[in-house]
């Protein structure tokens, strides 16, 4: 930016080139210390199977991040239709609450990460201690650090400029911004805490509602019609993060943890689907002459004793004692994961469905790339 005189562009580059760098270190990491041996097991065409469950975790997963920060994005340019007083204090406090949302970020990866791995392997008890433990880190941390932005409101600003009005501003801001980092923090683990048990969808949407229903609609009627500037947009911030840290807690507290392992059994192909019969299906009696499973007649005379037609469960009568037929098809742990009966897509189907993939990824590019060219400068 300044040896080079690139300016703005020039911080264009050096973040370019960081994210390549970040990409090139940890490639390196990974194939020196061998990671990808028991993870991976090379290129074959079963990479390209079974993208759905993946798509339904990823896109909401994605919506969770972006839905906050294009909300803050969109303050931005409402706050330059103002003044470049307003402008320059909210382009100050977005790169604080950025860099005080590290904390939480770190949070959050590593309780969705200990609670993935906890669910899939079965063990519901170090999920849930994994959810507290994080909980009650972040909001230690997010005290401390609300404290200590609050304490520094007054002289913090002169980090990123000398504006005495823009340091002005920033100083009543940070007052604003401490209560909101706190929240925000919870809200943010706890958005960890639901991808980790699969519950991408949930938090998307409680993020959608908080920010596009509450959170902008109330700041940008403070903007504007109260004529607050940023102030307003940050007291309507802070309540939308309130709502979602409240409902987050409130889901995550009342969220049914066995079911949450299950379906991430099924997810991992440890456990298939157990789609539970209707009652019709289920419908077993006893007969002077044996049973009636799913309207069927079935004697007791091949080869079964009248022990075995005696064990019953309650009023249901154990499958796996008569049926060998009716227990394999509603056997629900398998010994090889790689069984999980997902639907297998036919060399047509890839070719068809990955392929239109790669073009709506490519005609994305070239979009982006036409939109430089005809409004830039070449």
């Amino acid at each position: 930016m300044y040896i080079l005189k690139l300016g703005v562009v020039g911080s264009a580059w050096a973040n370019t080139i960081s994210q390549f760098a970040m990409f090139g270190v940890l490639f390196i990491y990974i194939i020196w210390k061998k990671l990808h041996l028991s993870t991976w097991d090379g290129w074959s065409r079963d990479c390209l199977q079974e993208w759905g469950s993946f798509i339904r975790l990823a896109i909401p997963s994605m919506l969770m991040l972006c839905i906050e920060l294009w909300s803050f994005e969109i303050g931005g340019f409402l706050a330059g239709l103002i003044s470049i007083v307003q402008l320059g204090a909210q382009a100050v406090m977005l790169e604080v609450s950025t860099a005080a949302y590290m904390i939480p970020v770190g949070f959050s990866v590593a309780a969705s990460v200990r609670i993935g791995n906890a669910l899939g392997a079965g063990d519901v008890e170090q999920a849930k201690l994994s959810c507290k433990v994080s909980i009650l880190c972040i909001v230690f941390c997010a005290v401390l650090t609300a404290s200590l932005l609050a304490g520094l409101k007054d002289v913090l600003a002169y980090v990123f400029t000398t504006d005495r009005e823009i340091v002005a501003l920033i100083s009543h801001l940070m007052l604003i911004f401490a209560p909101f980092h706190l929240c925000d923090a919870i809200a943010g683990t706890c958005s960890g805490v639901l991808r980790g048990s699969g519950k991408q969808k949930i938090g998307a949407i409680i993020n959608a509602i908080g920010f596009y229903l509450v959170g902008l609609p109330t700041g940008i009627s403070l903007m504007f019609a109260v004529k607050l500037g940023v102030v307003g947009l940050w007291s309507g911030m802070i309540v939308s993060v309130f709502l979602q840290a409240s409902f987050l807690v409130i889901y995550i507290l009342r969220m049914n943890w066995e079911k949450a392992c299950q379906e991430a059994q099924v997810r991992a192909g440890v456990k298939k689907e157990d789609k539970e019969p209707s009652i019709s299906q289920m419908e077993t009696s006893s007969t002077g002459f044996g049973i009636v499973a799913n309207g069927n007649p079935h004697s007791f005379d091949a080869g079964y004793s009248h022990v075995d037609q005696d064990i019953t469960v309650g009023a249901a009568i154990l499958p796996d004692v008569f049926f060998s037929e009716y227990h394999s098809e509603h056997l629900v742990f398998q010994e090889n994961p790689s069984e999980a009966s997902n639907e297998v897509l036919s060399t047509k189907q890839l070719i068809l469905r990955r392929g239109l993939v790669v073009c709506i990824a490519v005609l994305v590019l070239l979009t982006g790339v036409l939109i430089r060219i005809f409004t830039g400068n070449g």
